[in-house]
């Protein structure tokens, strides 16, 4: 009888050691996967156009070699943009990922939503250069 009960608490040790294990990597998953997501958009060239369509000049911030210009497109300083609840931070369509993620690093502010520009602002910064 003796033998029985210590299979019997083994398998329950084993049970909770799975049990445990799996709430980790489950935790891990969902801590990760914010970023993942956002990386996954962007590598994938897909950007939400409601996003655009509906934002207000005061929280739009556009970049664009290597300056960030606000919707009248006047230069920016990124780091007066803290106070911002909620920013929107528009940069062309063929910057590589690493420079969009380095300019939305840039912005403190804590929530940044990244899209493209569309036609009409790349026409508009087309025409505003020298």
């Amino acid at each position: 009888m003796g033998e029985h009960a210590s299979n019997a608490m083994t398998e329950i040790a084993l049970a909770l050691s799975m049990a445990f294990f799996a709430i980790l990597l489950l935790a891990l998953l969902a801590m990760g996967s914010g970023k993942a997501a956002m990386v996954m958009q962007v590598a994938s060239g897909e950007s939400s156009p409601e996003v655009a369509e509906n934002v207000s000049p005061e929280n739009l911030v556009v970049f664009q070699d290597g300056q960030f210009l606000d919707a009248q497109l006047v230069l920016v300083d990124p780091a007066r943009l803290a106070h911002m609840p909620k920013i929107v931070l528009a940069v062309p369509e063929n910057l590589p990922a690493v420079e969009m993620l380095a300019a939305r690093q840039r912005i403190p502010a804590r929530d940044v939503r990244v899209t493209v520009l569309d036609a009409r602002w790349r026409a508009a910064l087309e025409e505003k250069k020298p």
